[in-house]
Formats: C-alpha cells, sequence, structure tokens
C-alpha cells in the first residue's frame, strides 16, 4: 500500500495535536509495511514552516487571518484551491497512490484533486466550527446555533469528500452522522507519551506550561501568563517553567519564569503541569503527556476532550472565566503533596485505556471495512 500522508502543520513537533495524530497513524501505517510518503505543509505568513530537505506544499495566506477562526478556515481553503492546481501539488497527484491521509479538513481540496481510486482518509482533531462558537462572546443560545449552522453546512460537506473520517470522540463522530456523514468512525486516542513516572520525582519546577510552536499553543501561554500568573501567582513565589518550542515564541523575560528548549524531563520535575487549553487545536499533547508520567494536572475541558479520563484523574476548570479560581486551585496544590500524588496516581491510568493496542484495533476496523486490491506499484513499491 502506498500512502501520501500530508501534514497540515508545517514541521513535525511531539507537542503538537496534530503531529501527535499524524505520527500515531504513520506508526500504524509502517507496522502494516505500507509505503508511507509524508509532504509537509507550510504557510510562511503564518510562521508555519517545514523541515529542510521535506517535500512541501505552501499555501499562500494573509498574516492577520491565523487569529481569526472563521477567516482562518476561509483562507485555508482558498488557499489550498489554488495550491491544489498548482505545478506541484499536480505533480504530486500524478504519482500513483492508494491512500491520502490528513489531519485537517482544509485539505478538502487536495484530497478532492487525487484519483477517485485513491482513499481519502481525514483524522480529524477539531472542528472550526466548534472552536470558532466556543471563542465568540455571544449568548449559550446563539454559540450553540453557529456551531450547528457551520458544522453542518461547511465542514460536514467536506468531511464527505473523503472515504473515512475519524473522530477522536464516540460524540464527534455521532453528530458528523447526524449531518450525514456515514464515514464517520470512532478511533480513540494513542497515548503513546515516552514519559514515565519515576518512584520518586524530582520536583525542580513549581509549575510548567509545555507546547508547541503553533500559534494556539502560544495564545494559551500568552493568556494565562497575563491573566492568572502575573496577577495571582507570582508576587505569591510561585515560579512558571515553559517547556517545549513554545519557550522560543513565547517573547516575556522575567526571572521568575524558566524556558527550556525541550520537554523532556519537564514532566517529571514538576509538581503541577497547567494545561490552558482553549486556542489550541486538536488532541491536547501537554495533558496527555503529563498523565502519562503520572503528574498533578491542572487544565480546561478541552483540554480533557479528546481523553476518556476520570473527574477525579485531573483537575478541570474554565479558566477564561475564572482567573483567580484557577490561581487558587494552584496554590493549594502546591501545598498539598498528598493531593498532587493522588491526582498523578489516578492520571497515570489514563493511557491504558489509550493504549496502543486499542488504537491499531480500532484502525484495523476501519480498514478492514474495505478490501484493498494490490495494484502493480504498490507491490513493487
Amino acid at each position: 500500500m502506498r500512502v501520501l500522508l500530508y501534514h497540515p502543520w508545517g514541521r513535525f513537533d511531539s507537542a503538537c495535536g496534530a503531529s501527535h495524530t499524524a505520527l500515531a497513524h504513520r506508526d500504524y501505517f509502517r507496522a502494516h509495511g505500507w509505503d508511507v510518503h509524508c509532504v509537509t505543509q507550510q504557510i510562511p505568513a503564518w510562521g508555519v514552516t517545514a523541515q529542510e530537505g521535506e517535500r512541501t506544499i505552501t499555501l499562500d495566506c494573509t498574516p492577520e487571518s491565523a487569529h481569526e477562526l472563521g477567516t482562518a478556515l476561509s483562507q485555508l481553503l482558498y488557499a489550498s484551491e489554488r495550491a491544489a492546481n498548482d505545478r506541484a501539488f499536480r505533480a504530486l497527484a500524478a504519482e500513483p497512490w492508494d491512500v491520502f491521509f490528513t489531519t485537517d479538513v482544509c485539505a478538502a481540496p487536495f484530497a478532492h484533486a487525487l484519483p477517485h481510486t485513491t482513499r481519502k482518509v481525514l483524522a480529524v482533531g477539531d472542528s472550526y466550527a466548534r472552536r470558532a462558537a466556543t471563542s465568540e462572546l455571544v449568548p449559550q443560545a446563539v454559540r450553540e446555533a453557529e456551531y450547528k449552522f457551520a458544522f453542518g453546512r461547511v465542514e460536514a460537506e467536506l468531511y464527505r469528500l473523503f472515504t473515512h473520517v475519524l473522530f477522536p470522540t464516540e460524540a464527534d463522530a455521532n453528530a458528523a452522522r447526524k449531518h450525514g456523514v456515514k464515514s464517520a468512525r470512532h478511533v480513540p486516542l494513542w497515548v503513546c507519551s515516552a514519559h514515565g513516572a519515576p518512584s520518586q520525582a524530582h520536583e525542580e519546577h513549581d509549575i510548567t506550561i509545555c507546547g508547541s510552536a503553533c500559534n494556539g499553543d502560544l495564545a494559551d501561554l500568552e493568556w494565562f501568563y497575563r491573566h492568572v500568573y502575573l496577577p495571582h501567582l507570582r508576587a505569591c513565589g510561585v515560579r512558571l517553567t515553559v517547556a517545549g518550542s513554545v519557550a522560543d515564541r513565547f517573547p516575556v523575560a522575567d526571572l521568575r519564569v524558566t524556558k527550556l528548549p525541550s520537554t523532556t524531563g519537564a514532566y517529571e520535575a514538576s509538581r503541577v503541569i497547567v494545561a490552558p487549553a482553549h486556542s489550541a487545536t486538536g488532541p491536547y499533547v501537554s495533558a496527555m503527556d503529563a498523565m502519562a508520567a503520572g503528574r498533578a494536572v491542572v487544565t480546561t475541558p478541552l483540554g480533557l476532550r479528546t481523553l476518556n479520563a476520570t473527574g477525579d484523574a485531573a483537575i478541570s476548570i474554565d479558566m477564561r472565566t475564572d482567573p483567580s479560581g484557577t490561581a487558587a486551585v494552584i496554590r493549594e496544590l502546591l501545598a498539598a503533596p498528598g493531593w498532587r500524588k493522588a491526582l498523578g496516581a489516578r492520571a497515570a491510568q489514563v493511557p491504558a485505556v489509550h493504549s496502543r493496542e486499542r488504537f491499531f484495533a480500532a484502525l484495523d476496523a476501519v480498514w478492514g471495512l474495505h478490501t484493498f486490491a494490490q495494484r502493480p506499484f504498490a507491490s513493487a513499491a
């Protein structure tokens, strides 16, 4: 089987939700002996760049559209449609592909440009309609109406261009089916963090925020720093550590803020992991990795949205509506090692529910829905 894995968000970053999903599926493809070719999309105006030497497709978007979800969706779709008709992708599409795989619905124009004999697979990390409605400062009824309209009239129509549409939660898959997306399937996440909880963790950092270089991770970090850390935690002597590639983009110079270029060892060395998920998309990797490391996690409902976790495995709070309450919970956790240990023990059980075996079994069921005839070029690959 020859697979074109189209990654829409630049270089692979282990702290990015889209990268996490793409790499998990790549491991599945390779485990079955399929021939996987990765193509990376870059958007220079948004700071989304690819690794040097990789096969790339470049989108031309305006800089300001990256920060407005409705504008970003339309910009990405129009730019993708133009790029799908450019020479670079036409040459790519001329090659024989059994499978086209991507993690963003805005790659639909590329899927549409490929022959109908190519299976098109979309692993959905998040919904543009849901995120746009959530960010609106309007009454709940208005947000729900906007979501239903945008999801049913835009996203669901794009989903129909794919052979399979894979969702991380059963609720998301059911919502798509209600809008006529018959190819919607639930595939649980694979929490494949390399971090492990040591028997006696050396807690060097008070609170740690880990993230990728994506705009959403940076926006979440900056909001937490301005609205929670500065007014409610810094004066109490709480130290903030920022780990991962998001640290390079965080412009603040603060003596009580430590910046680490990598997340390696950061989870195990932290008393509390904060995952202020709001603007970031897809699976919130820092919450997943923190749980795999058996750490105490303070996050938002969005940070746990794709995880099958019990209510006492992490502290979930709507940070945007209650910054002072968020800070109070963090201060209480820092002062209660027994509470942190109990939270970490329950969090460490979550990866067992999101194991490699369950992830692979769910994908086996999806791919088993069709019998793939081996073509001459696939056998020769």
